[in-house]
């Protein structure tokens, strides 16, 4: 196989775009989990590793469960926040609330280094 049909397994501009002390990007990654979930399954190393990363995060920190449902929902999803309020039966500044804080807790644990310390 001639190395021009070797795929490059890093993702320069993804390693240069992520990063999680910035919630805005935080909040863009959760938003194309898909597309780094397909791209890591074309060889993509780079997307593969911050795809772990947002889906450990996600489901081992400690994020209340309305935290990650909505997260979920508006980030992964792509609900609208008018949706995620009657899904969840709940007023509109509780699911704000739930999801700042639970961005800042999955910030926390992906800067703070402790997200692989359980496994």
């Amino acid at each position: 196989m001639s190395a021009k049909h070797v795929r490059d397994p890093f993702n320069t501009p993804l390693m240069e775009y992520v990063n999680y002390n910035d919630l805005r990007v935080l909040k863009r990654l959760y938003g194309r989990l898909d597309e780094l979930k397909q791209l890591s399954y074309m060889g993509d190393a780079t997307a593969l590793v911050v795809y772990c990363d947002l889906m450990e995060a996600l489901n081992y920190t400690g994020l209340t469960n309305l935290q990650r449902e909505c997260i979920q929902l508006i980030y992964i999803e792509g609900e609208k926040l008018s949706d995620v309020v009657l899904i969840m039966e709940r007023d509109e500044v509780s699911i704000i609330d739930s999801i700042n804080g639970g961005l800042k807790r999955l910030q926390a644990a992906l800067v703070g280094g402790d997200l692989y310390k359980h496994a």
